[in-house]
């Protein structure tokens, strides 16, 4: 082989390389250009999504938002194979299941007692429903006791906060068949903020990413308080990753 053939044949190789780069640097782009759109913008994005209403719908691999008769068909829940649901309206004049609803089966429970009107301050949840979705999905059994203020639940909510159990997922170590279910009364506002809560945390998700995600899976429209408490996270999350450094964002 020649020298010049060499040199081709580098160049040649390189080109892959190069393809990636580009794109890789496309991504950074956009990703410094992005900026949390406003309110109507996002709506629009949920009246292109599904336009079928139906009682419950896989969102996200083994992640699945549904209703009250989703929630309380204990018989359906089982055949199906849920194994955690998280109840985003949680309460006596709710969808009141909690743990002793489910205290026969193989059911993991937590519960959100959220009212589902814009005044209401749903983004306290946001991190500790995040850790518990987060959990089920990791197959994480430090979660099977899952009441805030607990030892082991907090345990939980810090190593998804810091990576720990992305880093074990990336290795392997941690394999799930759990299925969960997140519910409220119509699946469609305070349950759907949860996800898309979640989506962003955990899933490095722009709202819009998750947006779509959600949407083109199940009808939902989270009511406006809770869309202008999504566009906070959205800033708040931007703004870190932004700061990361860049080895750091890699490793995730």
């Amino acid at each position: 082989m020649t020298s010049g053939d060499t040199k081709t044949s580098l160049e040649n190789a390189y080109l892959p390389a190069k393809g990636l780069s580009s794109r890789a640097q496309e991504a950074e782009a956009e990703a410094e250009d992005y900026c949390t759109p406003g309110a109507f913008e996002l709506e629009r994005l949920f009246w292109k999504g599904s336009p079928q209403y139906t009682h419950v719908n896989e969102v996200w691999p083994r992640l699945h938002i549904g209703d009250e008769a989703t929630a309380l068909d204990r018989y359906g829940l089982q055949k199906a194979g849920f194994t955690h649901v998280l109840n985003a309206a949680h309460g006596r004049w709710n969808v009141d299941t909690g743990p002793n609803y489910y205290r026969d089966m193989d059911i993991e429970y937590h519960g959100v007692e959220a009212d589902d009107i814009p005044t209401f301050d749903l983004s306290v949840f946001f991190y500790s429903a995040a850790a518990f979705i987060h959990a089920a999905l990791c197959d994480d059994h430090s979660a099977d006791v899952c009441v805030p203020g607990d030892s082991g639940f907090e345990d939980l909510l810090h190593r998804c906060e810091t990576g720990g159990v992305l880093a074990l997922m990336a290795t392997g170590e941690l394999e799930s068949e759990d299925k969960i279910l997140v519910h409220c009364a119509m699946g469609r506002s305070r349950s759907a903020t949860l996800v898309l809560a979640y989506l962003m945390i955990h899933r490095d998700m722009t709202l819009v990413d998750a947006i779509q995600q959600v949407a083109r899976n199940r009808c939902v429209l989270p009511n406006r308080g809770f869309l202008k408490q999504l566009r906070e996270l959205d800033k708040q999350l931007v703004q870190q990753r932004r700061q990361a450094p860049r080895g750091d964002s890699e490793e995730l």
